[in-house]
């Protein structure tokens, strides 16, 4: 689906963001992207969707490298960026504007997802709220059916149960032959929603597997003092430390897998990961 290949980039005046970078996403499932503020999360999506060029190296998507924007690539991958800006346009005609770009568009869809949000296609975008903007531009996105979708914190600016659609509405597609990555800080807003987790850090992706993957082979759990040097990362709590174990060391009950937890851990411990095949596996 997409990879990157000896990935090269920097903006001007800066140290290098990625160098010898590679990795690897298949079809089929929604990722999480996660890293530290200035990881570089925003700057990989935009090189995946053509938006940004690699100074050497290439990001390919269906193939061939996604700096060279052919149409069929443009009208299989779609982002919704963090911040962004909509023309003085009813929706209905912004649809008639950008709509006619992807063939595969679903406007039944469209309108089931505005609707559920509470929007019309009849208003007006100047008069829509940032929130109200963001839901419209979900909608559209979900509605395109798009090999590679692209979402940038989707769900900063929506509201609690605007939060709660998003999730339904992510949850009723069908990802069997399409890639979601969404960039978050948010993990408690979509954790339940992904497949696949993503953790950048420094320029490497320190995680790279599938939750189902990730869970088995790592507990989330709480450990005593006496316990603590079981765990690969620990944060004290009430009663003892909320840790992250090697699944074959742990003996205790299993509890939900923590994504907080688990990014910490990958953040501050990232050898540990990136040491095993978790890390290094093609997701």
């Amino acid at each position: 689906m997409i990879s990157a290949e000896n990935l090269f980039f920097t903006y001007p005046k800066t140290s290098p963001l990625f160098e010898s970078f590679s990795f690897r996403i298949k079809a089929g499932g929604i990722y999480g992207l996660l890293g530290l503020n200035g990881a570089g999360k925003t700057t990989l999506m935009r090189l995946m969707a053509g938006l940004l060029f690699p100074q050497s190296g290439n990001c390919n998507f269906m193939g061939k490298p996604s700096s060279e924007r052919h149409p069929v690539q443009l009208a299989e991958c779609y982002l919704v960026p963090e911040q962004f800006s909509l023309p003085d346009l009813s929706i209905t005609g912004y649809l008639r504007l950008v709509a006619p770009f992807y063939p595969k568009f679903d406007e039944a869809f469209f309108e089931e997802a505005i609707s559920l949000w509470g929007l019309d296609r009849n208003q007006q975008l100047s008069q829509l709220s940032f929130g109200q903007h963001k839901k419209m531009l979900l909608a559209f996105a979900f509605a395109l059916n798009t090999k590679l979708l692209l979402l940038d914190e989707p769900t900063n600016g929506l509201d609690i149960p605007g939060k709660s659609q998003f999730r339904k509405l992510l949850a009723g597609l069908d990802t069997s032959e399409r890639c979601i990555l969404i960039s978050t800080h948010q993990v408690r807003d979509v954790g339940q929603q992904l497949d696949h987790l993503l953790v950048l850090k420094n320029g490497s992706m320190v995680v790279s597997d599938s939750l189902a993957n990730l869970s088995s082979n790592w507990h989330c759990t709480v450990l005593q003092e006496s316990e603590r040097d079981r765990a690969v990362y620990a944060e004290k709590q009430l009663g003892g430390y909320r840790a992250v174990v090697p699944a074959a060391s742990d003996t205790a009950p299993e509890t939900e897998f923590d994504l907080e937890l688990f990014f910490n851990a990958a953040i501050h411990e990232p050898a540990a990961f990136s040491t095993t095949l978790y890390a290094k596996s093609t997701v």
